[in-house]
């Protein structure tokens, strides 16, 4: 090591001599530098190189005076005006690009840090704290900044949105390959099976669950008030006859054009139920008076025969 460094320095000397930049009294050592500001100044790309032909330089440095770049490259391919081709290239971006910090393989960015923190992975101009971009999906992680400066309430604190083709920004899909399975939108709807979901929940398939309750404004017990107004059975006939279905139960082609709304449909048959049960009242009201008016026939009738026998015994 001593060695390779006595060459080192042996070379530095000579070129120095040449370019008239070493020694100087300040101790500084200047390389393509009348002037050197520091112990080492090199204008120009600094070159470690082994032997191996497979990998023939081990480190490049490569400022660039006109580009703004900078960059550390690691591998076999010279740099370019200071970007860096490399194997592995640490490259430092110029003003314009607000001096962003990226991650090369040879010449795509795969890891990037803007000037303003935020990071992105497969993304060259990540706008979020996180961004993960694979082809055209891209998953970004965004924090809510208070003006106060103060935390954010915890639900605020992560947003996730994922885009891909058809999927709009603010939207979420979870997709497996090219099969979407389900989205959530920007306004809160989520949607299984479908993409454009309209209500808060919708399910295009089969949903198997234990229990599923539903939240009511109302009830049908008003039909055992004093004040309801129950159809008379010839009514109820008459409306059957005429349209097919009970009153106020929707038709099978309303049902099979916008489905049913499961809670309004059984406040709907717990009223036809509640009517039925009073209609069976009023049924075995009328029942009983016809058994208790049968049987006063019955005790009328066997008084009479008893009359006809006390007469026919005369």
């Amino acid at each position: 090591m001593k060695k390779i460094f006595l060459i080192f320095m042996a070379f530095a000397i000579q070129i120095g001599f040449a370019q008239n930049t070493f020694p100087l009294p300040s101790g500084n050592v200047g390389i393509g530098t009348n002037n050197p500001d520091v112990p080492l100044d090199v204008i120009g790309t600094v070159k470690i190189q082994s032997s191996n032909s497979n990998y023939n330089e081990n480190l490049r440095l490569l400022p660039s005076l006109t580009g703004g770049y900078a960059s550390v490259a690691l591998g076999a391919v010279s740099g370019n005006s200071g970007t860096g081709i490399g194997q592995w290239t640490l490259v430092r971006y110029p003003a314009a690009s607000n001096y962003m910090f990226s991650l090369r393989y040879n010449s795509t960015d795969f890891f990037n840090i803007t000037s303003e923190g935020n990071v992105g992975i497969g993304e060259l101009n990540p706008e979020s704290k996180l961004t993960l971009k694979d082809k055209d999906q891209v998953l970004s992680f965004l924090t809510n900044k208070r003006l106060d400066g103060g935390w954010p309430p915890v639900e605020d604190l992560l947003t996730m949105t994922i885009q891909s083709s058809g999927v709009a920004p603010g939207n979420i899909a979870f997709a497996t390959g090219n099969n979407e399975m389900m989205r959530i939108l920007g306004d809160g709807n989520v949607g299984i099976g479908t993409r454009n979901p309209k209500n808060k929940l919708d399910v295009n398939g089969t949903i198997h669950s234990k229990e599923v309750k539903v939240d009511m404004t109302g009830w049908s017990d008003f039909v055992f008030k004093k004040d309801y107004a129950l159809p008379t059975l010839d009514e109820v006939e008459k409306h059957i006859a005429e349209k097919g279905h009970l009153e106020n139960i929707p038709s099978e082609e309303e049902v099979l054009k916008s489905g049913i709304n499961l809670g309004e449909m059984n406040a709907k048959l717990l009223q036809k139920i509640e009517e039925m049960t009073l209609y069976m009242i009023e049924m075995k009201k009328e029942n009983d008076e016809m058994k208790r008016e049968n049987n006063l026939i019955k005790i009328n009738q066997l008084k009479l025969e008893e009359e006809v026998k006390k007469l026919k015994s005369k």
